[in-house]
């Protein structure tokens, strides 16, 4: 329901450009290791949520550490979750690569602020 959710505000608000939604961790595992060497099919950001099947988001954060530095480009990562719990957005914040913990709903002003800080 989050990701409809988010996918209607950007379809309302263009703020990005190409958009991909992966519908779990391991897939967008898969597609970031299939395009590591090719900046133009990697993302600038990702809007992770911690709540995923097959691969949920802590996971996946722990695996992307260990690719990160094989990425031809830099790649940003926004937690999204319906977690408030301090010692998860510590958690989550430890990971360099995070920028953000944002807690749901995604509002279009949060992702014109996130738009903000990695397009200007």
């Amino acid at each position: 329901m989050d990701q409809r959710i988010i996918r209607f505000t950007l379809a309302r608000y263009p703020l990005f450009g190409n958009i991909l939604f992966f519908n779990n961790g391991l897939a967008l595992l898969n597609y970031l290791k299939s395009n590591r060497c090719d900046p133009l099919n990697l993302p600038d950001i990702i809007l992770l949520d911690l709540q995923m099947p097959v691969l949920d988001g802590w996971d996946f954060l722990e695996e992307f550490d260990l690719l990160y530095a094989s990425f031809s480009k830099t790649i940003q990562v926004y937690v999204v979750t319906v977690s408030i719990n301090p010692s998860d957005i510590k958690r989550a914040m430890a990971f360099h690569f995070v920028r953000d913990f944002i807690s749901k709903p995604v509002t279009k002003e949060k992702l014109a602020t996130i738009s903000g800080q990695v397009f200007s």
